[in-house]
């Protein structure tokens, strides 16, 4: 990639170019679908939502208690929680939005406005799964730096971009699934693709609590035990 120079994102205090960068990555995500084939080529993994999680969870769950990264309670919780997180798959499998360049990464420290206009850069965590996970993250820093109502703004504008392939009110209750179900799906690939390729993990535990945490408080979980 050619060097790049300006200022971070977060530095530059003007949601315009937050703005830019969400629909930049939209566009780029839109026209990775036309290329999908020669991006299986170059190797760019292929990490479906739903198939990655119900491959993967129960015995990412069993990994980590058995490495003695989560306790015994904590592991019960987990396991009890598997049928929530396959209903939630059912769900997803339903999309009509297509696999995508999924950047893995994306948040105001790897986008660069240079010349006034943003670049979004390291790439190299990223995959051919569901677009709308790319866009989580830096929706949160939206919400710190500006306001939710601003971030709900970004998300509409984000997710117009797909309103050809379904309908906005599909649209945003699947962002919304994804958004619940995300915990999970990172910590599947960090356990079965990303710790085992790195003989040093000094952030393991971190991450690892990090992500249950997340999902063990989701605020609607208590409630899609019973309503799902």
């Amino acid at each position: 990639m050619r060097e790049i120079q300006g200022s971070l994102l977060g530095q530059t205090g003007k949601i315009a170019y937050w703005r830019q960068a969400i629909e930049q990555l939209a566009v780029m995500q839109k026209q990775s679908t036309r290329h999908i084939d020669e991006l299986k080529k170059r190797n760019c993994p292929v990490r479906p939502v739903a198939k990655v999680i119900k491959s993967y969870v129960k015995c990412s769950f069993d990994d980590l208690y058995e490495s003695h990264h989560i306790s015994r309670e904590t592991y019960q919780k987990l396991n009890t929680s598997i049928p929530t997180i396959i209903n939630i798959c059912d769900k997803i499998e339903k999309s009509n939005i297509p696999l995508a360049l999924e950047h893995g990464d994306f948040f105001g420290g790897n986008i660069m406005v240079q010349n006034g206009q943003p670049v979004i850069y390291d790439w190299s965590d990223c995959t051919l799964s569901h677009p709308f996970l790319s866009i989580m993250v830096i929706l949160k820093e939206v919400e710190q730096f500006y306001s939710e109502e601003v971030a709900k703004s970004l998300l509409n504008d984000y997710l117009e971009k797909w309103s050809g392939f379904d309908s906005k009110p599909h649209l945003i209750e699947e962002y919304n699934w994804l958004k619940v179900i995300a915990p999970v799906y990172y910590l599947t690939i960090y356990q079965t693709f990303i710790f085992p390729a790195f003989n040093d993990n000094w952030d393991k535990q971190q991450i690892i609590e990090g992500y249950i945490t997340e999902w063990l408080t989701m605020p609607m979980l208590s409630t899609l035990f019973f309503k799902l």
